[in-house]
């Protein structure tokens, strides 16, 4: 049975884990936002469109890396459930009574 020491840390744990998260997408954010804003110079050319591939490239693979982070977060850090008031699943549509 876990205690509430363990409960706590994997708490914590868990909550660093998602600040790091946030920063992977915050960082995918950033090279998009920097990939675009040079789709709108106005001096276009092959070379600016090859550095924005570039740039989307990157936060593309960031993208992918924040998302198999939070998968493996969730995971390994998964909230505990409390034995008293399991959770069931909420309905997807709620009767009228009609």
């Amino acid at each position: 049975m876990d205690t509430t020491h363990q409960r706590f840390q994997l708490r914590a744990c868990r909550k660093f884990a998602l600040e790091q998260n946030q920063r992977l997408f915050n960082q995918a954010r950033a090279l998009n936002a920097r990939a675009y804003e040079l789709l709108e110079s106005p001096q276009l050319d092959s070379e600016t469109f090859e550095q924005y591939r570039g740039l989307r490239r990157k936060a593309e693979a960031k993208y992918r890396e924040a998302i198999e982070h939070l998968c493996l977060v969730n995971r390994d850090f998964a909230e505990p459930r409390s034995e008293a008031s399991p959770q069931e699943p909420r309905p997807v549509l709620h009767r009228t009574g009609r």
